[in-house]
C-alpha cells in the first residue's frame, strides 16, 4: 500500500476528515514501530524508510497486511475524539 492509498481509506474509512499531516505522523510513528520492534529484530541491512510524506512511496507492510495502516491511524483518531467503543473496535481489527 502507498501512503496516498493510505490516507485515501482513512478518509473512505472515517466519518470525520483527519488532518493530513497528523494522518502522517501516524503513520510515521506505526512504521517506525514496525522496523524497530520487528524488522530489527529479524534482519540485517534492511534500510530504514523515509518518513512519510504525502505521496506514492510504499510502505513497510504489503498486502494481506496493509490495513493495519488504516486500523492504527483510525485508533489514534479515535483516542483524540474519546470514542472508547470505536477505538476498541479498531484496535481489535488492528491487533487481527
Amino acid at each position: 500500500m502507498k501512503i496516498s492509498e493510505a490516507l485515501t481509506k482513512l478518509d473512505a474509512y472515517v466519518s470525520e476528515a483527519v488532518d493530513t499531516d497528523e494522518a502522517l505522523s501516524w503513520l510515521d510513528r506505526i512504521e517506525g514501530i514496525i522496523y524497530e520492534e520487528i524488522i530489527l529484530t529479524h534482519t540485517d541491512g534492511f534500510p530504514k524508510p523515509p518518513q512519510c510524506s504525502e505521496g506514492d512511496r510504499e510502505l513497510i507492510c504489503v498486502e494481506p497486511y496493509s490495513d493495519l495502516y488504516v486500523f492504527y491511524m483510525a485508533m489514534q483518531r479515535d483516542m483524540q475524539m474519546r470514542d472508547s467503543v470505536s477505538y476498541a473496535n479498531n484496535a481489535q481489527a488492528f491487533a487481527a
